[in-house]
Parts: C-alpha cells; structure tokens; sequence
C-alpha cells in the first residue's frame, strides 16, 4: 500500500489524466455518434478490491482495454448499460429513451465495438503525448454478461489494491451519468512516473532526470522551447528516389463529399417516388464530410465559387489515410 502523502499525488495525476484522455475520447465518439458526448470531473479512489462495490452500474457493460506499448498492462471500464444504449440509440438515430428489452444482438455489438475501439485508440494517443511514450492498445474486449468480474478480468486476487477513477458523462441533454475505470497500481505508478519529475537523483531508469520528463503534465514544468533545424528533404533523396515520389504525387484518389446520413428499411426504399423528401443525420448548417477513398480526413463548409459548389475546408482530422501518404512521402 503507497504511503499516503504519495498516494494522493498519484490519484490527482490519474484524475487529471482521466481527463485529459478522455476529453479526446469523447471527441472522437461525438462526431460518430453526431452528439455532444463529454466526459470530466474525474476523481480518483483506492480500493481493496474485495471492497469495490459497483451495483449501482448493474446491469452493467464491462470494457477491457490491453495496452501492448508504451504501458503493458490492462484497465477495466464499467459503463451501466442504460448509458450504452443511449450511446447506440444516438449512433442509429433512433429514441434515445431506454427500452426493457434491449439486447446487445449481432448489430449492436459491431456497433459498440467501432465506438469503444475508436475511443480508446484516440485515449492512447493522448496518453502518448502525456508519457512521452508511443502508447498502443488492442481492440477492447467487450462484456455483457455478469459472470466476469474484475478481479478475473485482470487476474487479481481479493487483498489486492486497485485504483478506481469515477468521471462524469453526458450526451447531450439526453443522460447525465458516470461510469469508472479500474487500473492496477502497477499501471498508476507506471503513468505517474512516466508523467512527473522524479526527486533529484533518484531515478533508476538509466536516464537523466533532464531528459525524463519533457512532456506537460501535472506535476512537469513547461519544457524550454529549442529552435529546431531540418535538413533540406530534396537534398536526401537520389534522382531515382526523386522520380518515385513524383510518380507517386501524381496517384489519383477519389475525393467525395458527404453532407448526412440515414437508415432506411428495404420496404422504404423500394416505395421511393420521383419528389420523395430523405431526411439526413445533421442539420443544415452542420459541416460536411471530406472522403479520400474512403477515409473521412477533413470537415468543412459548402460555399458556391462561379456556380459550383465547392467546400472550404474548416478542420483536418487525424487519418491513417494521411498518415500512410506522408510516411510514403517521407
């Protein structure tokens, strides 16, 4: 058990962490699901976990996060399953008002499943900017069923301690709830240490405490701003290497434009009529979708330029479209 002046530092870097990860969580499951989706206020606790109570979450659904870079270990998020419903409802544009016999059939797992992998891939690269440190996680494991239980799920035993991080969530004005992440203190020190200075002399990493910690973070003074050089690109390529980029330059991709979205029944479709009015997911001044082959890489909005549409871009988002393009181009 960490001493107390220590282990309340370590749940102040976790609560702050908590939300700094998840704010860009939320971000990433706002735009799928078209709602305002936050997550805050985060407080941290510790726990014998033959004393964690979390009935107030039954019935519940049980996310299972493995990291395999950066930080290897697993954490658990439990989410009451009202709150997970809504969260799909939202995404499938339907009554975000709870019904009793929900199931989690083949279509609302897939579904939940892209939510939760999409948030947890955009929590981990947050995280990386805090440690410093690529972080890496696995599809999350999804559990929907009461027979797991925490201490199976990441291979505890009754007298062991976990940290439980209790946060805030919303959507919209439709819920105003909570839900908690459950990490080991293997995992907490790891982030703590990796996020805050350690005492002069004191470190056992084999690294300098200069170089340890330039990174923001709850305990780190903001690093000193260096002036960087690069070395001209052009001038590292051969003639060869030149013309390749070239040909590569000149690729064509198919760039399409989405304005919405919606669902409709086979037997909807089948009746459309010439004059018939579609109804899409976003409202009319909401940005449009910029789609390179497939991939959403950018926001923005419609404008008219000499009697055309056209779309000025107003935000790039993170692509693994882009990011494959450049270190191609690199």
């Amino acid at each position: 058990m960490p001493n107390n002046n220590f282990s309340n530092d370590l749940k102040k870097c976790l609560s702050e962490m908590q939300d700094i990860t998840m704010k860009t969580a939320a971000g990433a499951v706002s735009s799928l699901i078209s709602a305002n989706f936050t997550i805050q206020n985060s407080l941290t606790s510790e726990y014998n976990i033959s004393e964690l109570e979390y009935s107030e979450y039954n019935p519940s659904v049980i996310i299972k996060t493995n990291y395999t870079s950066g930080i290897n270990s697993s954490s658990i998020m439990v989410f009451k399953q009202s709150d997970i419903q809504c969260i799909l409802n939202q995404l499938m544009n339907k009554s975000t008002t709870g019904v009793s016999d929900f199931k989690f059939d083949d279509i609302n797992m897939s579904a939940l499943n892209e939510i939760m992998n999409r948030m947890m891939i955009s929590s981990a690269a947050e995280l990386s900017n805090l440690c410093h440190t690529t972080v890496e996680v696995k599809k999350p494991e999804i559990y929907t069923d009461s027979e797991q239980t925490i201490e199976k799920l990441l291979n505890l035993e009754p007298f062991d301690t976990v940290y439980v991080i209790t946060s805030e969530l919303s959507i919209s004005d439709n819920i105003k709830s909570k839900f908690i992440s459950i990490i080991t203190p293997d995992m907490a020190n790891d982030i703590a240490t990796k996020m805050k200075p350690a005492p002069s002399g004191s470190s056992d990493t084999g690294i300098p405490d200069t170089q340890m910690f330039n990174v923001s973070s709850p305990f780190a003074a903001p690093p000193t701003q260096q002036p960087v050089s690069f070395n001209s690109f052009q001038n590292t390529l051969t003639q060869e290497q030149l013309n390749n980029l070239q040909l590569l330059m000149n690729v064509p991709l198919e760039l399409s434009i989405e304005i919405g979205s919606t669902q409709k029944k086979v037997d909807d479709i089948l009746s459309f009529t010439h004059g018939t009015v579609l109804e899409l997911d976003c409202p009319a001044d909401a940005p449009v979708n910029v789609i390179v082959n497939g991939h959403l890489i950018a926001r923005g909005d419609v404008v008219v330029v000499d009697d055309y549409f056209a779309v000025r871009i107003t935000e790039i988002l993170q692509s693994n479209l882009l990011d494959t393009l450049r270190e191609n181009n690199l």
